[in-house]
């Protein structure tokens, strides 16, 4: 259920991949859960690296360290660290694998999320032109208010 138009927000999903553009979306999703006692999900997507066979073998107990999922997941911490330096208590991690725009937009219908953050920077190469930036994506399907933060020049 969505807020009622200018009431407050209760759940607020921000996405990050630990950038200092996407930290700076954190940041201001965390200024905006923390004014209206909203819950924040800090949301990473992930893609599964297919192992190189030439690499050296790195132990078992070692590998999940450097795992994709484990590599997202350190960057939700990282944000959720941030949100409570700025006063947020309730902040969930969630990281997932797919697309950035499909995993933030499933997180923000699953939890009936009625504010999605995302920065204002993205892909800078062509294949951006191509794509389109995640915010771009989002903007054209979210389920309920987004919030662009102007993260870069």
């Amino acid at each position: 259920m969505s807020a009622p138009a200018g009431g407050p927000y209760r759940c607020i999903v921000v996405g990050t991949d630990g950038s200092d553009t996407a930290t700076a979306a954190v940041e201001h999703a965390a200024r905006l859960a923390q004014a209206c006692a909203a819950r924040l999900l800090v949301v990473t997507a992930f893609t599964v690296q297919p192992e190189d066979p030439t690499a050296p073998r790195v132990p078992d107990d070692v590998r999940w360290q450097l795992s994709d999922r484990n590599l997202a997941e350190e960057r939700a911490r990282a944000g959720r660290a941030r949100a409570r330096q700025l006063g947020v208590n309730e902040v969930t991690v969630v990281a997932e694998e797919g697309e950035a725009d499909e995993v933030i937009l499933d997180t923000a219908r699953r939890e009936d999320a009625d504010l999605v953050v995302v920065g204002s920077k993205g892909m800078t190469s062509a294949r951006r032109f191509v794509l389109g930036s995640v915010a771009n994506r989002i903007s054209h399907h979210a389920p309920c208010d987004l919030l662009i933060a102007h993260t870069g020049a």
